[in-house]
């Protein structure tokens, strides 16, 4: 993904979860999403998207 293929809905997303208390600024949970809206879901480890689809998931749901 180039800079242009960032995805800011997401990324806007969960600057609205670390506001809210959902999501742990700096948290590997955070880091792990900043990835996912910089390089994309298939750009992650097994444990990552593991992480991702535990924890950042579940709140994006519960945003919504």
């Amino acid at each position: 993904m180039s800079e242009r293929d960032l995805d800011f809905d997401l990324h806007n997303a969960i600057q609205e979860l670390i506001i809210k208390g959902l999501l742990e600024e700096n948290s590997m949970a955070h880091v792990v999403a900043r990835k996912v809206v910089h390089d994309g879901y298939e750009s992650l480890s097994p444990p990552q998207r593991s992480l991702y689809d535990s924890v950042v998931m579940p709140v994006l749901k519960y945003r919504n």
